[in-house]
């Protein structure tokens, strides 16, 4: 069994060239400009430059032969890294923060040359990978990992100077960690696709990197980039998303006579997973609105982010008109098995998926609370909420006109509860 802890990464197969001028001249010694030195030469101790940047650790007979941390109070790429320096070049393994998250890479002679993995939030948390990637004399090589938001991954060949995904069979792996597409890339942007499955994984016994190895591919209709616009919710509206196609089916609703259809599990699923998907067309964030743009807003509106959010017109409600995501036709509940999440797919872009919070089984109708404000919901959802106060928190009617009452003091909005 190979050893894949941080310490296996501090070798690298391949030779460093020494005639190459590292790229990295913000943290390498290349251009710093030392002002003030203190402490002991062979010792602890630190340094002040030119530009407020500071360096606080240990020395080894020379300002340039050095451990510790450099703050970069000037540098837009992070405030400090960690890590060690012989002849003021980066060696070894080095920290390095930067905005919405940090890193951690190997350099050899100020190049990186090696493993470089790539962390979401604040230095040293690593819960959140966001990318493996193998370098080699600054320049990365091989296959590249990276994770995408819902627990999707993108696997494959980048460009070396942008670093976006380029070329033929990079892979998208959906939430399941089996279902995947595979196609060609182009600036990030997939082309074009086939529905495939993964057959297996191989570890690459020089670089530690995973490749991925398929099987089943579909011959069927061809996966393309279909990002959802002001006004267009898709241009295949009828094709619909395979691997959706295989976890849920939509019928009649089993919550009511007037809920119409709804939402079902087709097989069972563990809590945290990932069962539905929900596109929609582009809207301008509803917190963000001021009603001077004049967009329409239909039932289904859900926040995306804080810039957007995404709805389904009400031509595209009928699953004859749009089948291309089935999450708009899960029901509410005050009481879900479901929650709304967010994931990256390489058809639709970010998206909103439905998430189960429990376990389910196979038959289970998808439930989620749609989150509304109570000022501004329509009957039927005050309707849903004055029923599930007076049947699951067994609250009074006057209880219930107290509950208004207090929203009213807390937030300046009056609430007419259907009582």
């Amino acid at each position: 069994m190979k050893d894949l802890s941080h310490d296996a990464f501090k070798d690298c197969p391949y030779e460093v060239d020494p005639c190459l001028t590292p790229s990295d001249n913000v943290n390498n010694d290349l251009e710093r400009k030392i002002d003030r030195i203190h402490g002991d030469i062979n010792g602890s101790g630190g340094f002040d430059c030119g530009n407020n940047d500071y360096f606080e650790g240990q020395f080894f007979g020379s300002v340039y032969d050095r451990h510790g941390y450099l703050t970069k109070l000037t540098s837009e790429d992070g405030c400090y890294c960690v890590g060690k320096w012989t002849n003021g070049l980066m060696e070894d393994i080095f920290d390095l923060t930067e905005t919405g998250g940090w890193k951690s890479a190997r350099y050899q002679c100020g190049l990186k040359h090696g493993l470089e993995r790539k962390f979401q939030g604040t230095y040293p948390d690593a819960k959140v990978l966001q990318r493996v990637a193998f370098y080699c004399n600054d320049s990365i090589s091989g296959t590249v990992w990276q994770f995408l938001a819902g627990g999707a991954i993108l696997v494959g060949q980048v460009d070396r100077e942008t670093e976006l995904f380029s070329g033929r069979d990079v892979i998208y792996i959906y939430p399941d960690l089996f279902t995947a597409i595979i196609g060609r890339y182009d600036d990030g942007i997939l082309v074009s696709g086939f529905m495939c499955n993964i057959q297996d994984v191989i570890l690459n016994q020089e670089t530690y990197m995973l490749e991925i190895m398929v099987e089943n591919i579909s011959n069927g209709t061809k996966v393309k980039m279909d990002l959802a616009t002001s006004s267009i919710i898709s241009k295949f509206p009828l094709v619909p998303d395979l691997w959706e196609a295989k976890m849920v089916e939509v019928c009649r609703s089993g919550i009511g006579e007037h809920a119409g259809q709804g939402l079902y599990l087709r097989k069972d699923v563990k809590s945290g997973q990932i069962v539905s998907l929900f596109n929609g067309i582009r809207c301008q964030s509803s917190r963000n609105d001021n009603g001077t743009i004049g967009q329409p807003n239909y039932d289904y509106r859900i926040r995306l982010n804080g810039e957007i959010d995404i709805d389904i017109p009400l031509n595209c409600v009928d699953l004859n008109q749009y089948c291309a995501t089935l999450g708009h036709k899960a029901n509410h509940s005050f009481t879900p098995n479901c929650k709304f999440s967010r994931l990256e797919h390489p058809r639709f872009g970010l998206i909103i998926a439905i998430r189960a919070i429990i376990d389910l089984k196979k038959g289970s109708e998808v439930l989620v609370n749609y989150g509304m404000q109570m000022a501004e919901a329509p009957v039927w959802y005050k309707s849903l909420w004055v029923k599930y106060l007076r049947e699951t928190k067994c609250l009074s009617d006057d209880e219930i006109k107290d509950w208004c009452s207090r929203q009213y003091s807390m937030y300046g909005r009056s609430i007419d509860l259907p009582i």
